[in-house]
């Protein structure tokens, strides 16, 4: 299997003035390739905050991906929906007013936290 990674590069110039010049470039470099290509879709936005009484939701947009994130205290929950799937951003936020569907991501919070309790609970 190839081996992909991405390493930031901080380049350092002056300008024709003599002023610094500061740059930042994406790389991708692959095992079997010794070029590089800049990754310009690698930037995440944010696109909205929900509101919810007991989490935050936030949505993002990432690689032709909506990216739904459900945070409670210090555990989150991330679905990655493909853009293709779905019309649009109405769509996404009617997943999170679905009842079934917040009870079931509010079962998994109170599962996870009770993994993390019995974990912790081992190394004391």
């Amino acid at each position: 299997m190839f081996e992909n990674k991405i390493k930031l590069y901080i380049h350092n110039n002056k300008n024709r003035n003599g002023f610094p010049k500061i740059s930042l470039t994406y790389a991708y470099f692959c095992s079997y390739n010794t070029n590089y290509h800049s990754l310009t879709y690698l930037k995440m936005r944010q696109i909205t905050t929900l509101v919810h009484l007991e989490m935050q939701i936030t949505l993002f947009s990432w690689n032709q991906k909506y990216l739904l994130k459900f945070e409670k205290g210090v555990l989150e929950q991330t679905y990655k929906i493909p853009e293709m799937d779905v019309s649009g951003l109405e769509e996404i936020k009617l997943l999170t007013q679905n009842e079934l569907f917040l009870k079931k991501i509010q079962q998994r919070f109170e599962e996870m936290q009770e993994d993390l309790h019995q974990v912790l609970e081992t190394l004391y």
